[in-house]
């Protein structure tokens, strides 16, 4: 049994846009190494529409946002995506991976927004190593009933 208290504690809440799966399994599985290392608790959103990524996510705090381009049709979309989360005030850490016949459109993501943009996936895991200290993270229970409840308590310091 764990002797980490469910109900208080800090979480990152990434959302990934990824057709299949295979860049979001290997995020997964980083960031839940780096959570167990750091007491971290990971809340990932699959984003099912890229269109609509920007609003999905507009609703809760992310720390981290990952987008995974396979092919060149979903290139727009993506750039949009990255571009309209990137004016947000909170907006999260944005890291993309592009598929490595894609390479030439790294220049053209990392402008639209991306922080991270890399054809490989260990580059992406290095870099993300590099900047999950850097992330939002969330400081509220882990229990639905009291998810943000942390976050409302009314003393000072106790949701720094």
């Amino acid at each position: 049994m764990s002797d980490r208290n469910p109900l208080v504690g800090q979480a990152l809440n990434w959302a990934s846009w990824d057709q299949t799966n295979v860049i979001t399994a290997m995020l997964s599985s980083v960031l839940a190494q780096w959570g167990r290392e750091n007491g971290v608790t990971m809340r990932l959103t699959r984003v099912e529409s890229i269109s609509h990524f920007a609003d999905h996510i507009s609703h809760q705090i992310v720390g981290l946002a990952a987008w995974s381009v396979w092919d060149v049709a979903s290139l727009e979309s993506v750039c949009g995506s990255l571009a309209a989360i990137g004016r947000r005030a909170d907006s999260p850490t944005r890291v993309c991976y592009v598929a490595p016949e894609l390479a030439g459109s790294i220049g053209l993501l990392a402008e639209a927004g991306a922080q991270i943009v890399t054809d490989q996936q260990h580059d992406l895991q290095s870099g993300l190593m590099r900047v999950l200290g850097h992330c939002r993270l969330t400081n509220h229970g882990f229990h639905p009933l009291t998810r943000g409840l942390v976050d409302r308590l009314p003393w000072p310091g106790v949701n720094s």
